[in-house]
């Protein structure tokens, strides 16, 4: 298994908070065309269906933060901006920041400010609904680190052990 297949399931198998799998619902894989996997929910257990991705593209409605954050991955990747003092981050962090984009990003969550580090990483920032909010992608590994202008709240730490607290700023700035 290359190294980013090995990300990828380590970073997909928490199951979002955000997300809802009780009983009510069921999750079923739909194949074919041009998507090759799209899970849709339904209401029952037993529906099966194949349909054609290219039937579903137009009422497919992509989270708010995607096609920004998207566009300036694809920016970093390409180094299609002025990198001056800055290391342009390698296709490896960069496939990595979209990961976790779509892993932990909540649908409703504002989209963040995209930038590099001097160091080659990738940071998410917000500063919105009185929180200071980063997650920084890099080569040794993903941080979040978060601050309350008005309380002083500050946690910071690997974003596996931050899991649960990132998931709640990111539900408080999304209702912003």
């Amino acid at each position: 298994m290359t190294d980013i297949a090995a990300e990828t399931n380590k970073l997909i198998r928490p199951q979002a908070s955000w997300a809802d799998t009780s009983n009510a619902y069921s999750y079923e894989q739909v194949t074919d065309g041009p998507l090759a996997a799209l899970t849709t929910r339904t209401t029952s257990a037993s529906a099966s269906r194949f349909v054609n991705a290219s039937t579903l593209m137009p009422s497919v409605t992509a989270p708010r933060w995607q096609r920004y954050v998207s566009r300036r991955l694809a920016a970093l990747r390409l180094g299609a901006f002025d990198f001056t003092g800055l290391q342009i981050p390698t296709p490896w962090i960069v496939d990595r920041a979209s990961i976790v984009a779509k892993a932990y990003l909540h649908p409703d969550t504002p989209p963040p400010s995209v930038v590099p580090t001097k160091d080659g990483d990738i940071l998410f920032i917000w500063r919105k609904a009185g929180w200071d909010l980063q997650i920084e992608i890099g080569s040794e590994g993903t941080t979040a680190w978060a601050y309350h202008r008005g309380s002083g709240a500050e946690w910071s730490g690997s974003l596996e052990e931050r899991q649960a607290d990132l998931s709640q700023v990111l539900a408080t700035i999304s209702q912003d």
